[in-house]
């Protein structure tokens, strides 16, 4: 495996209303079953890592959740050394940011980690999903510690989920990204088949919501937002002006399973961290299996998925650049290994516009 998704837990201190997770401990309770969860299982955790990546040079491990910093800074520095001493590892992070210390940037520096913050728009409002338990918002505490963070000369980028409230706020969110000079990632709520999908945007509006913040951008004389710092204008723009260009995010991959494994501090593997506890997905317990038996699930899984997609979009203009987009994503929605994702439709569309817009 290239890269770990860590499960660090399945506890969590926010209530974001479009979550697929159901967690209601309150934040004391979830951090002392997190620390000692974690700690408990230390040693079989780095076996289990060691024996994943056995047959890879390049290891990615992503602390995920739940909300990872629900672990004490002192365990995951441990389990860092620990794992340090084995073989190189690129670490990363992915955060509500929330509970961001002193303690935890000095893990980042100590241990070169990615961040990436978790944020939904330029304010209160925007970010009105993003809640604790007892309904207040988290809007102006991430944004302190993302301000922390960038006192502390902490590079970190932000993963922004556009749902109903980022209606008509495209200028808004703009100037946001502009004025704190952030690196984001925006991507639509996608409804799922048990979720609450109050909040998820048609594909409509979403189209609607993406073209007006494209246009603000594409019609700032000034770039004040470089191309690079909103992902999905980076990869469009280069899907249109260079020939045979990959879009190398994981879900416009059809190799996605070889290359990314989800992983709990119990040693259940599956295939996706957005997947887990879906019967369909569940490659078993590392624990009792061994490598070769992991990988022939893994291409098993891999080889039905690319069938049954290759079977419904082999013709369409735009195959190549998604292979069917998101299994998570489709899945989550209507419930099948070989549905497309809903974001199909949308990226061909996206495209067109694109063109017009950029070779015009």
């Amino acid at each position: 495996m290239h890269t770990i998704v860590f499960r660090t837990t399945n506890e969590c201190n926010l209530r974001c209303k479009y979550c697929y997770d159901n967690v209601n401990h309150d934040e004391k309770i979830s951090k002392n079953i997190a620390t000692d969860n974690f700690a408990n299982n230390l040693d079989y955790i780095v076996n289990d890592t060691i024996k994943l990546y056995s047959d890879t040079n390049y290891r990615k491990f992503i602390f995920h959740g739940g909300e990872p910093l629900l672990v004490d800074s002192k365990v995951l520095n441990e389990f860092c050394e620990i794992l340090l001493s084995k073989f190189p590892v690129e670490f990363s992070i992915q955060t509500n940011g929330t509970l961001i210390t002193k303690d935890y940037i000095d893990l980042f520096k100590k241990f070169k980690f990615k961040v990436g913050i978790s944020l939904d728009g330029a304010s209160e409002e925007q970010n009105g999903a993003r809640i604790y338990k007892d309904g207040r918002n988290s809007f102006n505490t991430v944004i302190n510690k993302m301000n922390l963070l960038k006192k502390e000369q902490i590079k970190f980028g932000v993963i922004m989920s556009i749902n109903k409230l980022h209606i008509n706020h495209e200028q808004e969110l703009y100037d946001f990204i502009a004025l704190n000079d952030i690196n984001t990632n925006i991507r639509p709520v996608f409804p799922s088949l048990t979720g609450d999908n109050s909040l998820v945007m048609t594909a409509s509006e979403y189209l609607t919501f993406f073209k007006n913040l494209f246009e603000i951008w594409y019609n700032d004389t000034e770039k004040r937002v470089k191309t690079y710092q909103i992902l999905e204008f980076a990869n469009l723009v280069k899907s249109v002006v260079l020939d045979n260009y990959k879009n190398r995010c994981c879900e416009c991959s059809p190799n996605c399973f070889m290359n990314f494994i989800s992983l709990d501090v119990n040693g259940e593997i599956y295939a996706c961290n957005r997947l887990y506890n879906v019967n369909d997905f569940y490659y078993g317990n590392i624990r009792g299996m061994n490598i070769e038996e992991l990988e022939s699930k893994i291409n098993h899984l891999m080889e039905l998925r690319n069938r049954q997609i290759r079977e419904k979009c082999s013709d369409c203009q735009v195959y190549t650049d998604c292979y069917g987009g998101c299994i998570a994503e489709a899945y989550s929605q209507f419930g099948l290994i070989g549905e497309r994702s809903g974001f199909c439709e949308i990226r061909k569309e996206l495209k067109e516009y694109a063109k017009k817009k950029v070779l015009m």
